[in-house]
């Protein structure tokens, strides 16, 4: 088969508010998960491996903490000084009142178009910034060329019960050839719906006349949105993912899908395909546990000192759980500092926070305590 050059937009324009205070002041695929990985090297990752080197992030406020974690983005072959690189497009929403406010018929797609036509490629991958998958984008191009269509969408088969009141979400219709006929509204009678990851691979000129008419009929939103509100007007493949998917939309999501990862089965479909997970690498000592520590049911990363006590819970880079402290069904990220006596359970602790010495900070399964970043826990503290 030809290999055609592709290009990839990148949307980390969501900001939902189920997810907050962890999205406070980052997007969603700037959230650590699983111990090591930021969420956007998941994305990276499979573009990498589909030999893609242009790519644009459009990032809704501040992109400092994305820019943060993939700097030059030598990890995924995207740093050549020839040719590609990462280029982000942050402050989308304040691009989008000012337009809205000051729209003379201008093109509000003029950053997409200019990123594309530098790209020199003639095809172009879009994905959503809230999806934790390992997908292997050469197969969807493959499948794209083998049964032609206008578009190829990405979806998965999930359970009606669990995902069919999220609003957010859309579903499609499709046919017995594999053919994305029509977007579907969950209905009571549903089993499983076809769920519409928002990754996309099409031609740059058909995304091209996609925001053409989006200009004219003044849909002004990020091309994810775009490209899914004018699926039925085009002819459309739909490529079905079966590996692990995890969208992160809310508090809950997000501890559910990392408590995942210590099950074996959920860690290996994630991480144990054909396509490892790149991430940028931070040298550091091994995990210290103390002989007094008790540990079980974790995942601990580098530079974690146990003295005390870690059950069925993730510890993030260099945190401190001190003696005869008892951490729980809780998310630790990265700098955390458990004092001596402290005990924590169904808690995630943002970066950096310290917890008093004998402090106790307890939710439960159905509301996570969420302690936000560089927090000074004392007895006083109150959430």
């Amino acid at each position: 088969m030809k290999r055609h050059k592709l290009c990839a937009i990148l949307n980390l324009s969501k900001n939902f508010e189920e997810l907050k205070p962890l999205n406070k002041n980052r997007p969603v695929a700037a959230l650590p998960f699983g111990c090591r990985y930021c969420i956007i090297d998941f994305m990276l990752s499979s573009i990498s491996h589909a030999g893609i080197d242009s790519v644009a992030l459009f990032i809704e406020k501040s992109g400092r903490s994305i820019y943060d974690h993939i700097r030059s983005a030598r990890e995924w072959d995207m740093d050549s000084a020839i040719t590609g690189g990462t280029f982000t497009f942050s402050q989308q929403r304040w691009k989008h009142r000012h337009f809205m406010e000051n729209n003379h018929g201008q093109d509000y797609y003029g950053d997409h178009r200019l990123f594309m036509k530098k790209s020199r490629a003639g095809y172009v991958v879009v994905m959503s910034g809230e999806y934790v998958l390992n997908l292997d984008i050469d197969a969807v191009v493959q499948h794209h060329f083998t049964t032609p269509a206008d578009i190829t969408v990405v979806y998965q088969n999930v359970p009606a019960e669990q995902f069919g009141k999220k609003a957010h979400l859309k579903f499609l219709e499709i046919d017995e050839k594999g053919v994305a006929t029509n977007l579907k509204e969950a209905a009571p009678e549903d089993k499983k719906l076809a769920m519409n990851t928002e990754i996309y691979i099409l031609k740059i000129d058909t995304l091209n006349e996609i925001m053409d008419r989006a200009n004219a009929d003044g849909v002004y939103a990020d091309v994810g949105e775009v490209l899914t509100a004018y699926l039925p007007m085009y002819h459309v493949n739909a490529f079905e993912y079966t590996g692990y998917l995890a969208g992160i939309d809310s508090v809950d999501a997000y501890y559910d899908r990392n408590m995942e990862m210590l099950e074996e089965a959920h860690f290996n479909s994630l991480f144990h395909s054909s396509k490892p997970v790149i991430t940028r690498s931070k040298n550091g000592a091994p995990t210290f546990y103390a002989e007094e520590s008790e540990v079980r049911e974790a995942q601990c990363a580098t530079g974690c000192e146990i003295y005390g006590k870690v059950y069925h819970s993730l510890l993030f880079r260099d945190v401190v759980v001190e003696q005869d402290a008892a951490v729980e069904n809780s998310i630790i990220f990265a700098g955390g500092k458990i004092g001596r006596g402290a005990k924590l359970d169904y808690v995630i602790l943002d970066k950096a926070v310290t917890v008093d010495e004998g402090v106790e900070l307890c939710g439960t399964r159905d509301a996570i305590l969420v302690v936000p970043k560089n927090t000074h826990v004392t007895k006083e503290w109150r959430p």
